[in-house]
C-alpha cells in the first residue's frame, strides 16, 4: 500500500487540532449575563456590583473591557431583577443589556475561540416581522417636493399653485401659460427625481421607475437604522435586524421578555417638529369649526393639544424637524416638572436661532408626529432667542412618558410608519428544552449511525466513525469561527449532515470491496477505493451545495439558517470523507512492515 504523504497527515492533524479547539467553547454552556456600556468598563462594574449587594442580588461574576461590563449571574430571575435595577439606577449614564455569555475557559479567548452564536428559537426572546408603510414615504416626500417648489416658484418670480394630488401627483398650476418654459426648467433643476407631463398650462410631476425604488429604499433603509438605535437604547445585546424582500423589517431581540414595551418603542414613528402659531386664528372658534368640518388653509393647520386640551393652528413650514436633533435626555424645568432636553446640529440651531431672534414674544408649537396622529404637545412663547440646546415640557408628561421621549428623540424618528404583522415570543426555557431536544436527536443519530456502520464495516467502519467525529468538530469550528447564528433548523441540518457525511464513507468502503472481489490486494484496493470514488463524492456534494445556496439566496429565517449549516456541512462531509478518513486509514494500515495482507471491511 502506497504510505499517506507525511505533510498531508501532518496538515489534517494541524487541522483537526484548530478544529477541537475553536470547537470547545460551544461545550459549555451559557450564564445569563448583563452588558453594561459607558465610559469606563472598570467603574461600571464597581458601581453596579455596589448597587446589587445593596439590594441583596446574587452575581456569579464578571469581566471588564474598557468601555464594558459584564455581570454574570446564576439564574435568569436574578438577572431580570437586576436589569431592572441597574437600568433605572444608570438611566442616561449607561446602557443596560440583557445578554449570555459562555462559561468556557478564559485562555480560550486569547485564540479567538467563541462559542457558536445561538438563534431566537434557542436562546429565546421576541421576534417581531415589520411591515413598512411605503405608500406613507412617497406620500412625505411628494409633501416635501410641493413645499420646495412653492418656494422656489416664490423667488423666481413665477406665479403658479403649486398642488398635491392623488396618485401621489404633483400639479403645477400657472397663473400665466407663457411661463411654463420657465416652470419646467426650474421643476427639473429644483426636484429633478420627477416625471414631468405638460397640459393646458398645468404641469404633472410624479413618481416613477427607479426614482420611485429610491424614495422606498432610502426610507426602508433608514428605518432599519433608526431600529437599530431604538433597540440599542432598550437594552438588548446582540439582536438582528435586517430588511427581508423590499418592505419588511425583521427585528429579533434575544432575552427580552417584556414585548409590550419593545412594541411601543419600536413601533412609534416619533418625529419632533417646531412649527410657528397662527394666534389670531388659533383665537376664533369660529375659524377652529371650520377646520373641524374640513376646510383647508393653504399655509396652517389645525392640530389638537395632547390631553385633548383644546386645538391650535400652526404653520405648515417647519422650522426644525427631529432630524436635527443630534441629543434628546430627560431631566427637568425650572419649575421641576419633568422635561426633555434637546441638543441641535449646526443646520438646526442657525434655524431656531433665525427663528427665535425674529419672533420673540410670539408662540412657538412643539409638534409630536405618530403613525395617525399629529399632536401639540406644548405652544410656548418665545421669550428669547433660543440657541442649540434648550428644552421642551407639557402636554402632562410624567417623569416615565419624558424619558420614553427622550429615548425615542435620541434614536431618530421613522422614515415611514411600520405595522407589527407576526409576533412571537419564545421563552428561556422553551429555548433550553429545543437545545436539548435538538442535541438529543444528533446524538442519538450519531450514536445509531456510528454502531450501525461498526458493526458493518469492521475497521473501516471505526475509520467512518472517526472521520464523522472529525466532521462535527470542523462543523462546530467553522459556525462558531464564521459567527453565524445556529437555530433550530440548523440543528436539523447537523443531523442531515451526518447522513450525508456518512454516505459519503459507505461510497468508499464499498468501492473497496468491489476493488477485492475483483481481486485486487488490499493495499491497491484501498488506494483503488478512495480515489475512484472521490469523483462520485464531490460530484454528489456539489449538485446538494447548488441547492444548498438557492435556499440562502432565495429563503429566509429559519430556512437560511438551515441553508447555512447544509453548505458548511457539505464542505466538511467532503473533508472529513476523502481526506481525513483516507489519512486514519493509512494509520491503521499503512504504518505496517511490508505489504498489506488483510483489510477488515466486513
Amino acid at each position: 500500500m502506497k504510505r499517506y504523504p507525511l505533510w498531508k497527515h501532518l496538515l489534517v492533524a494541524t487541522l483537526l487540532v484548530l478544529a477541537a479547539l475553536y470547537a470547545l467553547p460551544s461545550a459549555y454552556p451559557t450564564v445569563p449575563a448583563l452588558e453594561l456600556r459607558g465610559a469606563s468598563g472598570p467603574l461600571l462594574r464597581d458601581a453596579a456590583t455596589t448597587l446589587l449587594d445593596g439590594a441583596d442580588l446574587a452575581h456569579a461574576g464578571g469581566r471588564t473591557e474598557e468601555a464594558r461590563a459584564f455581570l454574570t449571574f446564576d439564574a435568569v430571575d436574578d438577572q431580570i431583577q437586576a436589569f431592572r435595577l441597574l437600568a433605572d439606577e444608570f438611566e442616561g449614564e449607561a446602557v443596560v443589556a440583557l445578554t449570555s455569555l459562555s462559561s468556557a475557559p478564559a485562555w480560550l479567548e486569547g485564540f479567538g475561540a467563541k462559542a457558536i452564536a445561538l438563534g431566537l428559537d434557542l436562546r429565546g426572546g421576541v421576534h417581531f416581522l415589520l411591515d413598512v408603510d411605503t405608500a406613507f414615504a412617497v406620500d412625505r416626500f411628494m409633501g416635501s417636493a410641493r413645499e420646495v417648489l412653492d418656494g422656489a416658484f416664490d423667488e423666481e418670480g413665477i406665479a403658479a399653485e403649486v398642488e398635491l394630488r392623488p396618485g401621489p401627483v404633483l400639479a403645477v398650476v400657472l397663473a400665466d401659460p407663457a411661463q411654463l418654459r420657465d416652470a419646467v426648467d426650474l421643476i427639473t433643476t429644483t426636484e429633478p427625481r420627477l416625471t414631468l407631463l405638460e397640459a393646458d398650462g398645468t404641469i404633472e410631476g410624479r413618481l416613477e421607475g427607479l426614482a420611485l425604488e429610491q424614495v422606498i429604499e432610502l426610507a426602508v433603509g433608514q428605518n432599519v437604522e433608526t431600529l437599530r438605535r431604538r433597540v440599542d437604547e432598550l437594552g438588548v445585546a446582540e439582536p438582528t435586524i435586517a430588511r427581508q424582500g423590499d418592505d419588511r423589517i425583521v427585528v429579533q431581540l434575544p432575552g427580552l421578555q417584556d414585548t409590550a414595551r419593545a412594541k411601543d418603542i419600536i413601533g412609534r414613528r416619533a418625529a419632533l417638529e417646531l412649527r410657528g402659531v397662527d394666534e389670531a386664528a388659533s383665537a376664533s372658534q369660529a375659524r377652529i369649526d371650520r377646520a373641524l368640518r374640513g376646510f383647508r388653509s393653504a399655509r396652517t393647520e389645525l392640530m389638537p393639544y395632547a390631553g385633548g386640551s383644546g386645538h391650535v393652528f400652526v404653520d405648515r413650514r417647519i422650522i426644525v424637524t427631529g432630524d436635527n436633533i443630534v441629543d434628546a435626555s430627560y431631566g427637568s424645568d425650572e419649575a421641576g416638572r419633568p422635561a426633555v432636553h434637546l441638543a441641535l446640529d449646526a443646520v438646526g440651531a442657525n434655524r431656531i436661532k433665525a427663528y427665535t431672534r425674529r419672533n420673540v414674544g410670539q408662540q412657538m408649537a412643539i409638534v409630536l408626529l405618530d403613525r395617525d396622529t399629529a399632536e401639540v404637545i406644548s405652544a410656548p412663547r418665545i421669550e428669547s432667542e433660543l440657541h442649540a440646546r434648550f428644552l421642551i415640557h407639557g402636554g402632562g408628561m410624567d417623569v416615565a412618558e419624558a424619558n420614553e421621549l427622550a429615548l425615542l428623540l435620541r434614536s431618530g424618528s421613522l422614515a415611514a410608519p411600520i405595522d407589527i404583522v407576526e409576533e412571537r415570543t419564545i421563552g428561556p426555557s422553551l429555548g433550553a428544552d429545543n437545545i436539548r431536544k435538538g442535541l438529543g436527536a444528533v446524538t442519538g443519530g450519531f450514536i445509531l449511525v456510528a454502531v450501525f456502520i461498526a458493526a458493518y464495516y469492521g475497521v473501516f467502519g471505526a475509520v467512518s466513525v472517526a472521520a464523522l467525529v472529525a466532521n462535527l468538530l470542523c462543523l462546530t469550528a467553522l459556525l462558531a469561527v464564521l459567527g453565524a447564528n445556529l437555530t433550530l433548523p440548523g440543528l436539523a441540518g447537523f443531523a442531515l449532515t451526518l447522513g450525508m457525511a456518512i454516505d459519503a464513507n459507505v461510497l468508499i468502503n464499498e468501492r473497496i470491496r468491489e476493488e477485492l472481489a475483483a481481486g485486487e490486494p488490499p493495499g491497491s484496493a484501498i488506494e483503488a477505493g478512495y480515489a475512484r470514488a472521490a469523483a462520485t463524492i464531490i460530484d454528489a456534494n456539489v449538485t446538494t451545495l447548488i441547492a444548498g445556496l438557492a435556499l440562502f439566496a432565495l429563503g429566509s429565517g429559519p430556512v437560511r439558517g438551515f441553508a447555512v449549516v447544509l453548505c458548511l456541512g457539505i464542505a466538511t462531509s467532503m473533508f472529513s470523507a476523502v481526506v481525513v478518513s483516507r489519512a486514519f486509514a493509512d494509520l491503521v494500515y499503512g504504518v505496517r512492515k511490508g505489504r498489506v495482507r488483510e483489510v477488515s471491511i466486513g
